[in-house]
């Protein structure tokens, strides 16, 4: 499976939150939060990302499919 991956700027101090290629052939389900917990974010970092996934906001337990493109943007007003 391969997803391209787009982060914020405002997620630049997080040294695993890279703009690129993930392959993921060993996992068989691939998420928008599995994908922020392999970057180093934690429950409350997580509170305040948005996913969106070709261009579409989705939930952060969305399983991804081979090709998508998931970019990563910061919720100025998280719940």
């Amino acid at each position: 499976m391969s997803i391209q991956i787009r982060w914020s700027a405002a997620f630049s101090s997080y040294t695993d939150a890279v703009d690129g290629e993930l392959e993921a052939k060993h996992l068989d389900v691939v998420t928008p939060e599995s994908i922020s917990r392999a970057a180093g974010f934690t429950d409350e970092d997580i509170s305040t990302v948005l996913p969106f996934v070709n261009g579409t906001r989705v939930p952060m337990d969305g399983p991804l499919q081979d090709g998508d493109e998931v970019r990563f943007d910061i919720d100025i007003h998280p719940s």
